[in-house]
């Protein structure tokens, strides 16, 4: 296929389904626009396995999760595997609170994401369970092997 991935995006304009709490959701929907994608925020349970269901991609935004947002990512990523609708899994927080961790570990088991989305940190705490972080920033530094697995550096 000719062009670079932004320019197949705008001949595209794929419909993105966002789950997001409220910080991020007028960012994502701006940043999607803005390259040529049709960003929708539907997170009632109610409506969105419907709204997955036509969607090119789906993002799953920790942010501001819910019992009710924890039931409707669930519903989305259960509609994106049976539709083989690829999604981004943004791990936010999960290094501060075993809910965000176990939440995460069991989307991934369900349908492995195409694009796991984190900070240092974030993504340490997919790794060791007894990582712990105190907010969405992370001071942890870590080194890359092309050959080896992840090492943190303290």
């Amino acid at each position: 296929m000719d062009g670079t991935i932004l320019q197949r995006v705008k001949v595209a304009s794929p419909l993105i389904h966002c789950l997001s709490g409220s910080v991020t959701s007028l960012f994502l929907a701006d940043s999607l626009l803005a390259i040529g994608a049709r960003p929708i925020m539907a997170c009632d349970p109610r409506e969105v396995g419907e709204i997955t269901k036509t969607a090119a991609a789906l993002l799953i935004n920790l942010g501001t999760i819910t019992g009710e947002s924890q039931e409707s990512m669930r519903i989305a990523v259960e509609k994106a595997k049976e539709e083989q609708i690829p999604y981004v899994l943004d791990c936010v927080g999960i290094g501060c609170s075993t809910l965000r961790r176990e939440f995460v570990q069991e989307l991934i088991k369900l349908y492995p994401p195409a694009v796991l989305k984190g900070n240092r940190g974030e993504i340490m705490a997919l790794l060791d369970k007894d990582h712990r972080t105190s907010g969405i920033d992370s001071t942890t530094e870590l080194a890359l092997s092309p050959r080896g697995p992840l090492k943190c550096i303290n």
